[in-house]
């Protein structure tokens, strides 16, 4: 699975834990558009970390400079690649 499929598919499981929908695309920010609450947002983080085995925020990324679906998908696509 791809990184941002694995992504989409964390942010829709704790939509669906939670009750919400919505549509996800690139501009969507997890906060104001997907209701994500801060605990909602650490959960991801934990999930994304052990499903894609790397974590960007170690690394000098801000989380708070990160809103959007589209921009945690750069973050950690780009954390893979300098894994890899």
């Amino acid at each position: 699975m791809q990184t941002r499929e694995i992504i989409k598919t964390a942010i829709e499981e704790i939509q669906a834990n939670n009750g919400r929908t919505g549509a996800i695309t690139d501009g969507s920010q997890i906060v104001r558009d997907l209701g994500f609450t801060s605990l909602d947002v650490a959960e991801l983080v934990a999930v994304l970390e052990m499903e894609l085995e790397v974590d960007p925020f170690s690394n000098g990324v801000s989380l708070m400079d990160v809103r959007t679906y589209g921009e945690f998908c750069a973050v950690y696509e780009n954390a893979r690649l300098k894994q890899a």
